[in-house]
């Protein structure tokens, strides 16, 4: 007795969903997989550069403003005696101090930085950070994508009445 229903058919259109299923979730643990690969991947020797340069800059700017302050506040107020034991605004102790005295020496210490990088010979060693944000916008607009996909896919097996 024949019912007339392509049962063939049937299970062959449950076999393509179940594989565009897969496919949309694969996408997604891979791209989900090499986006962390290459968020976590070094950074490329220009990119290290960049940052510790910079830092040497904003230390430079602001040791010298610091000294500047200090300057006109001495200059300003020659009757007051505390500057003649405590340079005021100047640090003189700890972290404070040192990193006045890093960017007092700014053009030494941006030498000392790239010669750091040279001696561990970087050059290579990691991908720039534009060609890292390039990837990782194009990996997450292929992972929205099929978490997109996969979630029309869920609301057309709903509404057929599949789970």
């Amino acid at each position: 007795m024949s019912t007339g229903v392509d049962v063939s058919g049937i299970r062959r259109a449950l076999d393509t969903l179940a594989a565009q299923r897969i496919g949309h979730e694969k996408t997604i643990e891979d791209g989900l997989r090499r986006r962390e690969e290459i968020a976590s991947a070094p950074l490329a020797a220009e990119d290290i550069a960049r940052v510790l340069l910079a830092e040497c800059d904003r230390m430079t700017e602001a040791a010298r403003s610091q000294l500047e302050r200090s300057i006109e506040q001495i200059r300003s107020r020659p009757q007051k005696s505390l500057w003649t034991r405590a340079p005021i605004g100047i640090p003189s102790d700890g972290e404070g101090a040192g990193r006045f005295i890093a960017g007092l020496l700014g053009p030494v210490f941006k030498k000392a930085v790239t010669d750091a990088l040279k001696a561990r010979n970087v050059e290579g060693d990691g991908m720039p950070m534009t060609e890292r944000a390039a990837k990782i916008q194009a990996i997450d607009a292929k992972i929205e994508a099929a978490e997109s996909a996969l979630a029309e896919l869920r609301q057309q097996a709903e509404a057929a009445g599949l789970s």
